[in-house]
């Protein structure tokens, strides 16, 4: 049942590459998660502009999973990903207490969601994207302190970084546990080829062990026979003459029968009518 939701919603595993999978589910809970916390905001009385910065990167990241569930690749869009990704962080940052609100919980989801996504150059994309930007916030907070907004209330701290916490536990735990199941299912299908590969090796085996067998009975004649100008008899390898026909019935599987051509026939039996 499980297995046939997630298929359902992130993607036949079959058919979906785990990059791609990961990509839809952090879209995914990410949406609901900006739109939760942007109700959740309201009611706690946050600033309207991180309000409505949290409205727009949400439906913003529906938008990318409901466009990459309906298609086969998500890179061309992969630059709206890290720019939404980018804002959220950096607005939660400025607009949600600093260092000391949920910024921590938010930047560390934003770095797993960037490199498990990124196919290529995950590396190099996380330091000239991720790092600069955690630098600029924390240069910002600390020489600009001022263009922090504080929580309002121990009450709002709270509920955000709670929330921030949640979320986040839940866009780590799924990424992790879709890496784990397309481990298992990888792992699952080499069990089977290699079985079938073992499978397929015995049967050449028995085919070449029935060869084997079968090339032991087969008795082929090669190389100089002395024969007799006479008598045709042929001489072995023990110096023995034997009439060829003895010959060849024991060095092979021929075996004969007697007869007469007709040359021989007109010769023998002149009298005789042989057609």
């Amino acid at each position: 049942m499980i297995s046939h939701f997630k298929n359902a919603v992130l993607g036949n595993i079959e058919n979906f590459e785990i990059e791609h999978r990961c990509y839809n589910g952090v879209c995914l809970v990410t949406g609901f998660g900006c739109l939760l916390a942007a109700g959740l905001n309201t009611v706690i009385n946050m600033p309207i502009h991180a309000t409505l910065t949290t409205v727009l990167v949400g439906m913003i990241f529906l938008w990318l999973y409901f466009k990459s569930r309906r298609s086969a690749n998500y890179q061309p869009v992969l630059w709206l990903y890290i720019l939404s990704g980018t804002v959220l962080l950096s607005s939660t940052w400025l607009y949600n207490g600093g260092i000391n609100g949920s910024a921590p919980f938010v930047s560390m989801v934003a770095l797993l969601a960037m490199t498990v996504v990124l196919k290529r150059r995950r590396f190099i994309v996380a330091l000239a994207v991720f790092s600069p930007l955690i630098s600029i916030l924390f240069l910002l907070e600390y020489f600009y302190p001022e263009l922090i907004i504080a929580y309002a209330s121990l009450e709002q701290r709270f509920i955000d970084v709670y929330l921030a916490f949640l979320i986040s536990t839940i866009v780590i735990y799924s990424i992790i546990s879709l890496i784990l199941e397309s481990h298992d299912h990888e792992k699952n299908r080499l069990n089977e080829v290699n079985q079938l590969l073992e499978e397929k090796m015995e049967a050449l085996n028995r085919i070449n062990l029935d060869l084997e067998k079968a090339l032991d009975k087969v008795q082929t004649l090669s190389g100089l026979l002395p024969i007799c100008a006479a008598c045709k008899k042929i001489r072995d390898d023990k110096g023995y003459w034997n009439r060829i026909e003895v010959y060849i019935e024991m060095h092979s599987q021929a075996e004969f029968s007697h007869g007469i051509c007709p040359d021989c026939a007109k010769e023998l039996y002149p009298d005789l009518s042989i057609e």
